[in-house]
This record gives C-alpha cells, sequence and structure tokens, in this order.
C-alpha cells in the first residue's frame, strides 16, 4: 500500500488545509499517516495539555487516518537537526509516495512554528527520490505571498472535513476555525481555479489550494494534471495553474 503522509506543526493545521485532498487519496488505496511535530499546548494551563492530542486523534479518526507524534516544543521550533531528525525518522519508517506540509514563506509572514517545519520537510524531500510529490498547503490564516499552481476539488469530503476541525473544541474561539472564514477561502480558490463555473447550478464547490514543492509522477498517481485551459482575460490565452483531478 502506498502512503502519503502530512506533516504539520501543530493539531488543526492539516484539518483546516489539506484533509479533503487526504480523504481524496484514502479513497484511492493510500495510507495517510498525519505528523504533529508538537502537541499544541502553547498558552494552554497544563491541566488542558492532553486536550489537544485527543482533538487530533478524534479529527484523524473522523477520517480514518493515523495519528503520529513528535512532541517537540510548541512555539520554540527551531531550523535544526533535532527537527529535520524527527521528520526523517517518519519518512524512514513509512516510505511516503506523497508528502504534504507548510509552505515556506523566507519573508516570516507566517508562524514560525510552520516555517521551521517547512524548511526542515524542503531538505528532507530534496534528499529523498521514493517522495514522488510533494505538496505545500495555504497557510491557515491566508498569505499575499501564497501562490498556488494546483487546486483540488474536495466537495465530496467537505462534510468530514469539517467535521474533524469541529473536533478542536479547544480552539473554537479562533476565526480561522470558523465555518464562514473556511467557506469564504474555499469559494475563494473555486473561483480563482475555475471550478465554481463549471459546476452544478446552486451546488457549493470545495477546493483546497497548495504549491507543488517537486513531483516526478504525473498521470501514474491518484491525482493527475490536466492540461492548463484559456483564460479569457491573458493576451495568449493560456492559463498559468493546473488543477488537480482525481483519476478514477
Amino acid at each position: 500500500m502506498r502512503t502519503v503522509l502530512a506533516v504539520f506543526a501543530h493539531p488543526d493545521d492539516a484539518e483546516l488545509t489539506c484533509f479533503g485532498t487526504l480523504g481524496i487519496l484514502k479513497s484511492q488505496g493510500y495510507r495517510v499517516l498525519v505528523g504533529i511535530v508538537t502537541d499544541g499546548i502553547a498558552g494552554l494551563p497544563y491541566t488542558a495539555a492532553a486536550d489537544r492530542v485527543q482533538e487530533a486523534e478524534r479529527a484523524s479518526a473522523v477520517m480514518g487516518f493515523e495519528l503520529l507524534r513528535g512532541a517537540l516544543p510548541d512555539g520554540d521550533l527551531q531550523y535544526s537537526s533535532c527537527l529535520i531528525m524527527q521528520i526523517e525518522q517518519w519518512v524512514r519508517n513509512y516510505e511516503p509516495a506523497i508528502v504534504v506540509t507548510h509552505d515556506y514563506d523566507p519573508a516570516g509572514i507566517d508562524h514560525q512554528d510552520h516555517i521551521a517545519v517547512a524548511r526542515a520537510v524542503l531538505n528532507i524531500a530534496h534528499r529523498k527520490p521514493e517522495i514522488e510529490l510533494l505538496l505545500q498547503v495555504e497557510p491557515s490564516r491566508g498569505s499575499r505571498s501564497f501562490e498556488p499552481n494546483v487546486f483540488v476539488d474536495v466537495s465530496q469530503f467537505a462534510s468530514e472535513k469539517l467535521a474533524a476541525i469541529a473536533c478542536h473544541k479547544s480552539q473554537s474561539h479562533k476565526g480561522y476555525l470558523q465555518r464562514g472564514y473556511i467557506g469564504l477561502r474555499s469559494s475563494w480558490w473555486a473561483a480563482v481555479s475555475g471550478m465554481s463555473d463549471s459546476s452544478d447550478a446552486g451546488s457549493d464547490v470545495h477546493v483546497e489550494a497548495f504549491r507543488i514543492a517537486r513531483s516526478s509522477i504525473f498521470a501514474s498517481s491518484a491525482l493527475a494534471f490536466t492540461q492548463p485551459t484559456a483564460h479569457a482575460g491573458s493576451p495568449d490565452g493560456v492559463r498559468s495553474d493546473y488543477t488537480l483531478r482525481r483519476v478514477v
């Protein structure tokens, strides 16, 4: 069985950004592992420290995924041998064909833990030829510097994704976990990708956006690239982005 490994700094990071796409991969026969490098306990009282891990376990169970824990210090991750060794151990143990992680923002606008994890995964992935596809996700709070070049229609897993996000009750006060915000981001990427134009009238299209950091696979993957389509606003009629579609 082929494996996809999602590597993220905190509980809820993967749920917000790629759980729909991971659901598609699982439906195509992939084993899905979600690795959380920290337990996400910064700022929580000691008595509530276990809550976030339990929430992550419940969220992964909603989708039928397996959860991995790194238990490194939340809020103080450094791009270091310690971090690289933890993630590399997961890669060595599970030999993923596809890896999904944070986008790397060299300007440092994103959360410092996200940036450290992204750098570490990039370091590892480019030394591991067995990793065929590396996808970087949109920052959970959004970012003007994030420029996706691939989009995935995850409509069939939208309800499960929202149910998984709802498991993170300790974080329910945060704006970016609200359904309205999640729906707004999805609608924006559906419009940008052109997927909303091809949907049935009255039906919502749920889209996740990614940047491809490394790819050595195309039609052989559970996800394949469509050809670029004409863009009415461009002088040469060529659209610069590619959309991902499932291969049935």
